[in-house]
């Protein structure tokens, strides 16, 4: 399934066509830190075996092929316009865009009016929604089944973290365990936010072998804090040919600034996929079991990287992945480790979304009945990933905090235009404008 390998290969092509550890808002997070991620903090333990995922609850047996496929590749066209959001941010970068699509998601199946048109456009889930999200599910049990048959770790985890006593629609929660196999748990957000907060990040812990820790912040909680939504990714393979350690040396790597730099170098020889145009030249390693693979795509001479930013699409990732043909090739590939953290508020807004982030214009009625109604106040993502002579191991998590709408304010203090109607028959009886409410 050529699709399904793109979808995984792009939560892992990112770390070698860009990598950036600064958030959105431009705090740094280092390149190698455990998942804590800063001086003074309890290093990450030994990873522990994740638990078991729910898996959506939605009967999938009868989803097309054709459909998971949809699914996928609508996944990866949000993967590409948000990389083409983050990809400004200096140095490494690395996230896993099916975990925030997944998040995403979830809160579509609440969302209502515009605010669902702005989602369904931004996650590429056009058509009858009942269906789209279906092929979500599907798409979701075909990466869980690849687990247990091609020999590699595989996990993608949905919960939902409500406020005590706060009452949620019984269709929306039940969308969440169908579409997504994501449980509703209570939390107490209002009166003990710190243990709200470690509870969650405890559950992102757990899903991703404990490399994603400490997700959320206390400042992620707010007074009027209702609603979390979560994913956690996490990935584990070897490759199919491994490189032997006695092989890796320390050599030059040539910096995008200019200079070089002095990392461990790994080396194999073998028959692998190579393909060439564009500007570009790509590389496909494969794990065991063949479906999984790393796309490494390195520009060509006297091309730079951004013009291959540039020029990211769907489509062309796919022909990198499936171009070229196998033939003997020496391959040398850094060995390397990185955690970067983002809030993707910004980023999201400028992909269509703005609507989700505001109190006063988000409508995701189909969660509560409520009339204060929700919004979502940030969108949270990690993500860590490891390569050396074994294989890779990739984790990511992403949380989008939602809190009760204040109250809407409409501040009449600047030049306005006014009607008078007949709300009946529609008809405007006086229409005006004022610039100064002082002249007569």
């Amino acid at each position: 399934m050529s699709l399904l390998r793109c979808l995984i290969a792009l939560l892992l092509v990112t770390a070698l066509i860009a990598c950036s550890a600064s958030s959105e808002n431009g705090e740094p997070a280092r390149a190698g830190e455990p998942e804590g991620g800063r001086a003074g903090e309890e290093p990450a333990g030994p990873p522990a075996p994740p638990p078991e995922p729910a898996r959506p609850a939605a009967d999938v047996s009868e989803v097309p092929e054709e459909d998971v496929h949809e699914a996928a590749q609508a996944c990866n066209r949000f993967a590409v316009d948000l990389y083409g959001q983050v990809k400004g941010k200096e140095g490494n970068l690395f996230f896993s865009p099916y975990s925030i699509h997944q998040a995403l998601g979830m809160t579509m199946i609440g969302a209502a009016g515009e605010t669902r048109k702005q989602l369904r456009k931004a996650l590429h889930l056009d058509g009858d929604a009942g269906n789209r999200l279906l092929s979500l599910a599907a798409l979701n049990v075909d990466l869980l089944d690849a687990s247990s048959k091609e020999g590699l770790e595989l996990s993608v985890a949905n919960a939902l973290w409500g406020q005590s006593g706060y009452t949620f629609r019984q269709d929306f929660l039940e969308g969440a365990e169908g579409y997504f196999g994501a449980p509703l748990e209570t939390v107490d957000f209002s009166g003990a936010p710190e243990k709200a907060v470690q509870r969650i990040n405890a559950w992102v812990a757990r899903h991703t072998r404990n490399r994603i820790r400490k997700l959320l912040r206390r400042q992620h909680i707010q007074d009027l804090t209702r609603l979390i939504l979560t994913n956690a990714v996490y990935f584990k393979g070897f490759w199919k040919e491994a490189f032997k350690e006695k092989r890796t040396r320390t050599g030059d790597f040539h910096l995008a600034g200019g200079g070089t730099a002095k990392v461990p170098l790994m080396r194999q020889s073998g028959s692998f996929r190579v393909a060439g145009g564009d500007g570009a030249r790509s590389l496909v390693l494969p794990y065991r079991g063949g479906r999984l693979a790393m796309i490494i795509i390195l520009p060509g001479e006297g091309e730079d990287l951004a013009s291959i930013e540039e020029a990211l699409t769907p489509e062309r990732v796919a022909s990198w992945a499936t171009g070229g043909s196998r033939s003997d090739t020496d391959v040398t590939l850094p060995r390397f480790e990185m955690t970067c953290s983002f809030d993707l508020k910004g980023a999201l807004s400028r992909l269509g979304l703005a609507d989700v982030f505001r109190s006063e214009r988000a409508d995701f009625s189909g969660m509560t009945d409520n009339p204060k109604g929700l919004y979502v106040t940030g969108a949270v993502h990690k993500a860590f990933v490891k390569v050396n002579e074994k294989g890779t191991e990739a984790a990511a998590a992403t949380a989008m905090p939602m809190a009760e709408c204040e109250p809407r304010r409409f501040r009449v203090d600047r030049p306005f235009l006014f009607a008078i109607q007949d709300r009946e028959t529609g008809a405007i009886l006086f229409l005006g404008r004022c610039l100064d409410p002082r002249q007569p």
